[in-house]
């Protein structure tokens, strides 16, 4: 068996369906690749006359940039290589994850050619992603929850694909960046989400399932109104759309709605902060449809609506009490009310999609529509000193803003947060070819896939209002008989989640307790303190309530992974294991102390 055969064999027992395209099995050294010995007596390649690796020592070269990562943890490798890259990193790093993407099958195959790398192939810490979309990146990132992903990209490399491995740093840069925000907001709003999805435990035994939605309306063409400026433009057309479009409106839009005469079809409300159910404030919703989620601010249930839909919840609680009931469907989720939306509206079949207000910049140095809730805000704190101006000014200055290209072409202001959801959307609009979109908004942030449509071609459609009245979505609601079993199921559910967070909580305890006291005399660790510990790590990581308690810690975790304590630092490990034990018993309290005042 040759090196080739041994190379690739390793690759079909680690993955089944594992397998090479025809042209890359052929390749030879015909190809524009071609291998040879460098000086250290190591393979190097040339690839057009251009080394790909050091002509004296590639191994060498490979540890150096290797050992000078920022964040080894989890790596994304541009390109394979001769794989020496990838080699040095699993020797130097032994916790690491190696996560390659390789663009270029041929490349690939020219490499099992080269070298034995059965090791490095066969590692359970390597990732390989060949001849993959770029955006394929995100999911496989998605599975490390507490790393921020390091990038090693050699230009040797990159340099043949340098299209591909742009738009796979884009895709990186969004997922750190989305990571960040979602980080940050945990940290800052975790409890309340609990202490929402508390409250609205009553709402969820009578529930309509946005499942039930999905598919209803297809090839309807659907208008998403944001609560960008350029919202402004098209109210005055607003009543002549409707009888054109399904109509869905996020929270902070439904004001500019209403004011024209128009009641949307479908309000779309997901936000867990009181100052978003506040745009609902004085709005008249009864004949609108709500779709939200069960962390959504209680005040907006207070309101009667035509039907409410629930998606299924983002958080490990709602989670958790779902389970008991029955998932609701999953709602996309790209961090703005708009990026709800337009799931829904794709769910629903909805074809074409129109997006309006959906500027994601700050066209005209506007960051709203006009008389809404924020500017509302702002003239309320305005003063002498302290104009409306300056507030709208500091909005958008604050957040550190930077040019980019309109749908105009001209360049307009956006921020390092309103680009997450231009990646967000583009990144959907590559997962979902098939449903046609188009962006009303000229002079907001081009977003790729989303042309920018004249608002005269969508005056142009057909009249439909009279059959979007049809039973679209009546009979979804649950019978009486369902309503009292599920709330049954319920009670008993949060009744259980209850005694599991106990059981966690004393697990905590017994934990801090144990490591408080594993000093020995002679400067070591207690041997039996370490195994009785080791035995409770495993319980809590099988635990039942381990994800719910574990969602108000995440910003603990990531903290004391960014630390990274030397194994020979005992009083560091100490301090870290203790500050985790004493965060997770803190939310396994807090949990149950919200949990025990619902009201059914």
């Amino acid at each position: 068996m040759n090196c080739f055969e041994r190379n690739l064999k390793v690759l079909r027992q680690k993955h089944a369906n594992f397998d090479l395209p025809p042209e890359s099995v052929d390749a030879g050294q015909n190809d524009d690749i071609l291998t040879l010995q460098a000086a250290s007596g190591e393979t190097t390649a040339m690839r057009n006359g251009i080394f790909l690796h050091s002509r004296l020592d590639p191994r060498r070269e490979a540890r150096r940039l290797v050992m000078g990562l920022r964040n080894p943890d989890c790596t994304v490798f541009f390109g394979f290589g001769l794989g020496y890259y990838v080699e040095e990193y699993l020797a130097g790093y032994p916790d690491g994850t190696a996560i390659v993407v390789e663009p270029d099958s041929r490349s690939f195959a020219l490499v099992l050619r080269a070298r034995d790398l059965t090791e490095v192939l066969e590692s359970p810490r390597l990732i390989l992603i060949l001849s993959a979309d770029p955006e394929a990146l995100a999911e496989v990132l998605n599975a490390f929850p507490f790393s921020t992903p390091g990038v090693l990209a050699p230009r040797s490399l990159v340099r043949f694909n340098e299209d591909y491995f742009r738009r796979l740093q884009a895709v990186i840069d969004s997922f750190t960046a989305r990571r960040e925000i979602n980080r940050n907001t945990l940290k800052r709003f975790g409890r309340r989400w609990v202490r929402n999805l508390a409250a609205n435990i009553p709402h969820l035994p009578g529930a309509r399932k946005f499942s039930d939605l999905v598919g209803r309306y297809t090839d309807v063409p659907a208008l998403v109104l944001a609560a960008g400026p350029s919202l402004d433009q098209l109210l005055d057309h607003l009543p002549a759309l409707a009888e054109r479009f399904l109509i869905l409106a996020v929270d902070t839009s439904l004001r500019a709605v209403l004011r024209t005469g128009v009641s949307p079809d479908f309000l779309v409300v997901v936000d867990p902060q009181y100052w978003n159910a506040r745009h609902l404030d004085g709005c008249v919703t009864g004949d609108t449809v709500l779709i939200t989620e069960s962390a959504t601010y209680p005040t907006v249930f207070r309101y009667p609506y035509r039907a409410v839909f629930f998606g299924a919840s983002l958080f490990p609680l709602g989670a958790a009490l779902e389970r008991e009931i029955g998932s609701f469907g999953k709602l996309g989720a790209g961090g703005s009310v708009a990026t709800s939306a337009w799931d829904a509206a794709r769910q629903m079949g909805c074809s074409p999609v129109f997006a309006a207000g959906l500027d994601l910049g700050y066209p005209a140095a506007g960051t709203h529509f006009k008389g809404g809730r924020f500017e509302e805000l702002q003239l309320c704190g305005a003063g002498r000193f302290a104009p409306a101006e300056t507030g709208n000014y500091k909005s958008i200055n604050d957040a550190a803003p930077f040019f980019t290209e309109s749908n105009s072409g001209a360049a307009v202001l956006t921020d390092k947060r309103l680009v997450v959801y231009k990646w967000w959307f583009e990144n959907q609009l590559k997962m979902y070819t098939d449903v046609r979109c188009g962006n009303l908004s000229g002079g907001g942030v081009r977003i790729e896939g989303m042309a920018y449509t004249p608002l005269k071609e969508l005056l142009a459609y057909p009249e439909i209002r009279r059959d979007l009245r049809s039973a679209a979505i009546e009979g979804l609601a649950a019978g009486d008989s369902s309503v009292i079993r599920r709330k049954r199921l319920l009670k008993a559910g949060v009744r259980d989640l209850i005694c599991a967070l106990e059981s966690l909580k004393a697990l905590a305890s017994r934990a801090l307790a144990l490591t408080n006291e594993m000093d020995n005399q002679n400067g070591t660790f207690n041997k039996g303190i370490l195994e009785e510990l080791n035995h409770i790590d495993a319980e809590l990581l099988s635990h039942k309530a381990k994800d719910v308690a574990g969602f108000l810690i995440q910003d603990v975790a990531q903290e004391i992974l960014e630390e990274r304590p030397t194994t020979a630092n005992r009083e560091q490990i100490k301090q870290q294991s203790m500050r985790m034990y004493r965060n997770l018993r803190v939310s396994a309290e807090y949990h149950i102390e919200i949990l025990r005042q619902v009201p059914f």
